[in-house]
């Protein structure tokens, strides 16, 4: 009861903003279940190209919108929302980059991690140890807009 309160509070644009990343986050979510991530890589850009005119981005509001709303599902890890924030600043005409990591962690277990960039920073994803991650092939990069 308590997070529909709070949700009915939200400004009318945030709760917008929140429920279209929820779908957004379940729906990519659901796709990378089922088709490879080259596929759904080539889909995006796509979606990217035809953005409207660059316009003001707030980008904390994007980070904001989607971790909560990934908060919401526990399925929506890492690179689903790595991909949610990319397609919503890419809506805004924002340039960004997926970045996809491995390393060894504690035990020797191989663990994996998708981050996204914006100016060389994290936009989301971003971990204290972020640095410890093998970066893989770059994916993502948005094409000139």
């Amino acid at each position: 009861m308590r997070k529909w309160s709070k949700f009915v509070r939200l400004s009318p644009g945030d709760r917008g903003l929140l429920i279209f990343s929820f779908v957004l986050l379940c729906s990519l979510r659901v796709a990378l279940w089922l088709v490879p991530f080259s596929l759904l890589q080539r889909l995006s850009e796509r979606s990217r190209r035809t953005v409207t005119p660059p316009g003001p981005v707030d980008v904390q509001r994007i980070r904001w919108a989607v971790d909560t709303a990934g908060g919401l599902w526990p399925h929506a890890t890492c690179l689903p929302r790595a991909m949610a924030a990319q397609m919503l600043l890419a809506r805004k005409g924002a340039r960004s980059e997926i970045r996809l990591g491995v390393r060894w962690g504690i035990h020797r277990k191989f663990e994996a991690h998708a981050w996204l960039e914006q100016e060389g920073g994290p936009v989301i994803g971003g971990l204290p140890d972020l640095s410890r991650y093998a970066r893989l092939q770059d994916h993502g990069q948005d094409a000139a807009l």
